[in-house]
Parts: C-alpha cells; sequence; structure tokens
C-alpha cells in the first residue's frame, strides 16, 4: 500500500538541513528504516558548515563597512562644522551639548536606517523563502529589536571618534582660523 504525505509531514521532515534527520523522519513515517549514505551526509554537512562561514565572512564585512561608512560620515560633519562647534564652545556651550549634537545627528541616521535594513531583508527573506521553498516568511518584533540594536552598536562604534574629536575642538583655535 502507498502512503501519502501531508503538507505538513513533509514540512516537519524538510526542515532541517541535515540528512540523518530526514532519513529519521521519514524512517518514522513509514515504519520503515532509512539510512543515510555516510559519504553524502557528510559532504552535505561539510557544505553547510563552509556556507555558514561564508555568510558569517559576509556578516562581519557588512558590519565593518557599516561602521566606516558611521565613521566617514560623521567625520565629514565634524570637519565641515568646526566653526560652529568653535563658536558655540566660545558662547559657552559645553562638551555634552556638543557631544549631544553629533549623538542625535547619528541616531537620526541609525533609526530610520535600522528600520530600512529591516524591511529589504524582510523583502529580501520572503521572496528567497517563497522562490526557494514554497513557504514565508513573516516579520518579527524581535528580529527588528535586534537590527535595532546592531544600528546602534555600529553607530556607537562609528561615532565615536569623530566625536572625540569634535568635543576636543578648542575655540580660540577655530575661531583664530577665521
Amino acid at each position: 500500500k502507498e502512503k501519502k504525505f501531508s503538507d505538513a509531514q513533509i514540512e516537519k521532515m524538510m526542515c532541517t538541513p541535515f540528512p540523518t534527520n530526514v532519513a529519521r523522519e521519514y524512517g518514522n513515517a513509514l515504519d520503515a528504516e532509512a539510512r543515510v549514505l555516510r559519504p553524502v551526509a557528510d559532504r552535505e554537512g561539510s557544505l553547510l558548515r563552509r556556507i555558514d562561514g561564508v555568510v558569517g565572512i559576509l556578516a562581519a564585512a557588512a558590519v565593518l563597512a557599516a561602521c566606516l561608512s558611521v565613521l566617514a560620515t560623521m567625520t565629514a560633519s565634524v570637519v565641515d562644522r568646526r566653526k560652529e562647534i568653535g563658536l558655540m564652545k566660545a558662547l559657552g556651550a559645553t562638551n555634552g551639548a556638543v557631544a549631544a549634537l553629533f549623538v542625535g545627528e547619528a541616531l537620526l541616521l541609525a533609526v530610520p536606517g535600522s528600520l530600512i535594513g529591516y524591511l529589504i531583508g524582510l523583502g529580501a527573506a520572503k521572496s528567497m523563502s517563497a522562490a526557494l521553498f514554497g513557504s514565508s516568511v513573516s516579520g518579527s518584533a524581535v528580529v527588528y529589536l535586534v537590527t535595532l540594536a546592531t544600528a546602534l552598536l555600529i553607530t556607537a562604534l562609528g561615532v565615536a571618534w569623530p566625536l572625540r574629536r569634535a568635543v576636543a575642538l578648542q575655540p580660540q583655535t577655530v575661531l583664530h582660523e577665521v
């Protein structure tokens, strides 16, 4: 007698990338023994580990690129606004007030940037999931919060050095250049 699997059973069996787990699920569903050829399973496991490594390297490169982008943007902002910073400090602005100005500017870039990144990532995940697996992916508040936290961390790392330069500016030196 031929056994038919429901969509839920097939999804359960195929939700793991490891062939030994798939074989076990098929075996349980058919009340039979299903075995995986060890060399095939080893090659697939090795391939999955390599893919994980490549994805990790790409993620690290993306974080580094984002951090350098924030660094360049905020450094340019400090250089362009040297005279304003000098004038603010000459008029009594504290280092904290100057820092708050640049941190606020960085946050105005980070928060919408994290939302845009989340939406692009979600759209890419949905389209790849539909194309490759015929299933859908839904958004998650937890994933967005992790995305936001990552964006804030990248922003903090990228803004630290330009911020130190901004608060270290001496008003008399900058205003003398005018």
